[in-house]
C-alpha cells in the first residue's frame, strides 16, 4: 500500500450509558480507546449488500506495529468505573505495552 504511516492513531469506541463528562446530553461514554503506533490502511471496502440497521457494511484493514487498548468498565447503573483496563503490545520490539 502507498502513503505514509500515521504516527499515531485513535480508534474510539462510543457506548450507551449515564451521562459522563466527555458527552453529558447524549448519555453516551468512552468504553474503548485503541492506540495504534505507525498505522497504515491497507484496504477499505464497502459491500453492496445491506449489513445489521439496513446499512451497508465497511471493512478497514489496518497495519500497526503497536497497539494499546484501554477498556472503561462499567456498574450495574451504567456509570463508567473509575480507572479503567490497559492492554497492549509493541509488535516492533516484541514487548508488552
Amino acid at each position: 500500500a502507498k502513503g505514509a504511516a500515521i504516527p499515531i492513531c485513535y480508534i474510539r469506541v462510543v457506548r450507551a450509558g449515564q451521562a459522563s463528562g466527555s458527552a453529558p446530553s447524549a448519555g453516551l461514554y468512552e468504553a474503548e480507546t485503541y492506540t495504534l503506533s505507525n498505522a497504515k490502511i491497507t484496504s477499505y471496502n464497502t459491500s453492496g449488500s445491506l449489513g445489521p440497521g439496513g446499512l451497508p457494511m465497511e471493512s478497514w484493514d489496518i497495519s500497526f506495529t503497536a497497539i494499546l487498548e484501554n477498556y472503561v468498565k462499567i456498574d450495574t447503573k451504567g456509570n463508567p468505573i473509575a480507572g479503567g483496563n490497559a492492554i497492549g503490545f509493541d509488535f516492533a520490539g516484541a514487548k508488552p505495552l
